[in-house]
């Protein structure tokens, strides 16, 4: 259940900021039109490394420790083949969100794309809600986990 809520948190994050970063005149639909944005807009451009890095599970952020739970809760129940199996391709989908990373941060600004900080209050908040839970998870994991296990618990 922790999984679940998680990286909820984080996909609400990642689309909260590429809704948030539309205006009336442009939609980044490629990954071409986000080349270069950590320079051009460094607000925008860190929460979504940091979105990134949180859905590849990077340890300090909240991504790691629902990984880590669901691996931990694997090997416990002697499922080690398929925790193994997790491993793997929570190695490859690394790899892949870290380029994603440095196509966002260190690639050369696409120039015919002009960002601007986004005047949609409600997407704002939605990022700093969903930015505070993900970087300040790891003071207080346990609240997160007693209120998803009290929650599956109701539902049963």
């Amino acid at each position: 259940m922790i999984y679940i809520v998680i990286y909820t948190v984080m996909t609400l994050f990642s689309f909260g900021i590429i809704i948030s970063s539309t205006n009336s005149r442009f939609y980044p639909k490629y990954l071409i039109d986000w080349l270069g944005i950590l320079s051009s807009n460094p607000f925008l451009g860190l929460v979504f490394c940091i979105s990134f890095f949180s859905i590849a599970g990077i340890p300090p952020l909240a991504g790691f420790y629902a990984k880590f739970s669901v691996l931990v809760a694997l090997v416990n129940n002697g499922f080690i083949i398929t925790a193994l199996i997790l491993v793997i391709f929570s190695c490859l989908a690394c790899f892949y969100y870290i380029r994603l990373v440095k196509l966002i941060g260190f690639a050369p600004l696409n120039t015919r794309v002009y960002w601007i900080l986004s005047v949609n209050r409600s997407a704002d908040l939605l990022i700093a809600v969903c930015f505070l839970f993900i970087t300040c998870f790891l003071v207080r994991p346990d609240t997160v986990e007693l209120i998803t296990t009290l929650s599956s618990i109701v539902m049963l």
